[in-house]
């Protein structure tokens, strides 16, 4: 006859649950390295330049941004940065801390606003007046992009991404 000691049987549910739980959080985990290996691998390009004032005193210009988020999960655009150059000289950083989510296994679109005045750009020495009216094709416009996501707890800035074009086709996309 085989004699089993009172505790034994809590013993057993106990190992029981242990190794249940480590199973779970193995699986767990090899599932969320594969969620971020796919958020890694992201899609963000260039959509549309929306000029919504253009004068002597402000240039308001509106930039849509396309991201494709690759994974499982929910991205949260918690912060957006952007130095924006025009012909090799800065101009300014824009700053948007408004969360933006993009859906999972989804192509969102990300706008952000650039308001600058325009005599800050010629008191650069980057053009004279009339090149900003008569001549944007002559304007090379480079805008380093920096973004921190949000994912379920953690907060993880993206490398930054530049985009360069002349500000006539920016304005004709």
């Amino acid at each position: 006859m085989i004699s089993i000691k009172k505790n034994t049987g809590t013993k057993i549910v106990l190992w029981t649950a242990i190794i249940t739980a480590g199973a779970a959080s193995t699986i767990a985990g090899l599932w969320l390295y594969k969620q971020v290996k796919k958020m890694e691998n992201y899609d963000l390009w260039f959509d549309k330049l929306s000029v919504r004032k253009f004068d002597i005193n402000q240039l308001v210009i509106d930039i849509f941004m396309k991201f494709t988020n690759k994974s499982n999960l929910n991205v949260v655009l918690a912060k957006q940065e952007y130095d924006v150059y025009a012909n090799g000289v800065f101009l300014t950083t824009v700053t948007n801390n408004a969360p933006n989510e993009v859906k999972a296994m989804e192509t969102s679109t990300v706008a952000s606003r650039i308001d600058v005045n325009p005599k800050d750009i010629i008191a650069k020495g980057i053009i004279n007046p009339a090149q900003l009216l008569q001549a944007p094709k002559n304007i090379k416009i480079k805008i380093v992009m920096k973004y921190k996501v949000k994912v379920l707890f953690f907060s993880v800035p993206i490398p930054a991404i530049i985009f360069e074009d002349t500000l006539y086709n920016m304005m004709n996309y």
